[in-house]
């Protein structure tokens, strides 16, 4: 389950959404969001993989009650990382703000 989420879904779906929703916010074509897309592709999935392989084993290894608490916890660290890594825009205008 955690090698389909990290293999096929997040390099397939996540990403490419994630990279649209930003391009749209930023007022660009999507053709600019999926070449930066596949610009950032070896980064993103590698920081992807660092996070969240570590993060899945220890949800799945905490007790059930204590799971939800703590895949919420690493998805804040996760966004905070994202932020941190992708969340300059390209340009100075942006539709999202």
């Amino acid at each position: 389950q955690i090698a389909a989420d990290l293999l096929i879904y997040v390099p397939v779906v996540w990403w490419p959404v994630f990279y649209s929703f930003k391009s749209f916010c930023e007022g660009e074509e999507l053709r600019r969001g999926m070449a930066r897309y596949q610009q950032n592709f070896v980064i993103d999935n590698a920081a992807q993989t660092a996070m969240w392989l570590p993060g899945d084993i220890i949800v799945f290894a905490v007790p059930a009650w204590l799971r939800l608490p703590t895949s919420h916890f690493l998805g804040f660290l996760w966004s905070c990382l994202l932020s941190w890594m992708r969340g300059q825009p390209m340009n100075a205008s942006s539709v999202c703000e």
